[in-house]
């Protein structure tokens, strides 16, 4: 059971971090794309939200890229003491 839940941590939370984020991406690239390309097609205040939706997965991406780096930097120092 214990595997379980850590290959879920491992591999399952950063691979839906990492969707989110593009999701996130896409949803206010396609907005602007879209508001520029026909005017009206998106409200201000939706273009707004998908920017707050983006700026937030933004740093929880970052804070999640942050703690892999951390990790992978403790493990080769630690290989490095052996």
């Amino acid at each position: 059971m214990i595997h379980f839940v850590s290959v879920f941590f491992s591999f399952f939370v950063p691979i839906a971090l990492v969707f989110t984020f593009g999701l996130s991406i896409f949803m206010y690239c396609y907005a602007k794309h879209k508001n520029k390309k026909s005017p009206g097609t998106y409200t201000e205040d939706q273009i707004r939200n998908r920017k707050v939706f983006l700026i937030v997965f933004a740093g929880i991406f970052g804070l999640a890229v942050l703690v892999v780096i951390s990790i992978t930097a403790l493990l080769y120092l630690a290989v490095a003491f052996m």
